[in-house]
């Protein structure tokens, strides 16, 4: 449990608390706010604006934003002055793997929820302009939950395997597009096969409010700076377990899930075959 704490006050320091990290929550603060000035309907009624599409611009800009670092903090890519990789915890007075493994986990999850905290005025604003019922709160949360911490396993994987900081960056990069894009091809070939997958994580965030991306432009501030901004009309919403199909969401997302799990988990195990007795022992506190 010692070293469990230690690796999760160390990481969770490092993402938050760091120079580099005060930038990372004023960028996300500015991207944040923006999403929400983007998002703001053409014309706003209080009470008549179920169709506005600020909530769903703040959605989507978080989880562009969030599913990248929910990649890049595990992953060890930022300029952090005496950063500790993941692997190297295990050399430190024989450190358990799974008290490595649960406390970089933890403390990413925990930088994560830091950071959807100090926007939370924000989202308040964003859901007055374009309010949603509990369930569909509920779903998001829930959806982004396992988004994220499936990302989280992508990414501690990739700082645990990849030890030179350039690949860590061009691995994330890489594994972020596939993941946006990845989901979207998906998609098309489930029609194949008469299955409906809906995995890209925006569309899934949209088919919960029950607003498509493309009414999300059309209504918004940033609809009317491209010239392409019309009202929108209110319609009846879907029930959400109706719109997503929860059942094969949670098998893909499930599965990426366990699979970079294990494959972290084997790749700290290397770290401890190969570090031998060369480690010094290493007092966390």
């Amino acid at each position: 449990m010692r070293v469990f704490f230690a690796v999760l006050r160390r990481e969770l320091a490092d993402a938050v608390t760091s120079p580099f990290g005060q930038r990372l929550t004023i960028i996300h603060l500015a991207v944040s706010a923006s999403a929400v000035f983007l998002g703001w309907p053409i014309s706003y009624t209080l009470g008549r604006a179920n169709a506005a599409p600020t909530l769903a611009w703040w959605v989507y800009a978080e989880i562009v934003v969030l599913s990248y670092l929910a990649l890049a903090v595990p992953a060890n890519i930022f300029p952090i002055e005496d950063k500790i990789r993941t692997g190297d915890w295990i050399v430190y007075g024989e450190a358990p793997i799974w008290a490595v493994y649960l406390g970089k986990t933890l403390a990413s999850l925990l930088a994560l929820a830091f950071w959807l905290l100090t926007v939370i005025p924000i989202f308040f604003t964003a859901l007055a302009i374009s309010p949603i019922s509990i369930e569909q709160l509920q779903f998001l949360g829930l959806f982004v939950g396992l988004l994220l911490t499936t990302m989280v396993q992508l990414g501690t994987w990739i700082g645990v395997t990849v030890d030179s900081q350039t690949f860590r960056i061009v691995a994330v990069d890489v594994a972020f597009v596939a993941i946006m894009l990845g989901s979207i091809l998906l998609q098309s070939l489930s029609g194949s096969f008469h299955i409906p997958i809906y995995a890209q994580p925006l569309e899934v965030a949209a088919r919960i409010m029950n607003i498509t991306v493309r009414d999300a432009l059309v209504g918004s501030a940033a609809g009317t700076l491209v010239g392409l901004s019309v009202p929108l009309t209110t319609t009846p919403a879907a029930s959400v377990s109706d719109s997503v199909p929860w059942g094969p969401l949670i098998v893909i997302y499930g599965s990426l899930l366990v699979f970079f799990l294990a494959l972290s988990l084997l790749s700290l195990r290397q770290w401890r075959q190969n570090s031998g007795k060369e480690g010094a022992y290493f007092d966390p506190r």
